[in-house]
């Protein structure tokens, strides 16, 4: 279950990164339910 956690966050991270490359200043804001929905 935590891997998918990481792998979650990981790709949620790179999402972030490259819109920060491309110019666009995002958060991406993480609800719990989206989270323990993953872990399922």
């Amino acid at each position: 279950m935590h891997a998918r956690r990481r792998c979650l966050y990981d790709h949620l991270q790179q999402l972030q990164d490259l819109l920060e490359r491309t110019g666009i200043d995002a958060q991406i804001p993480i609800d719990d339910a989206a989270v323990a929905a993953v872990e399922r």
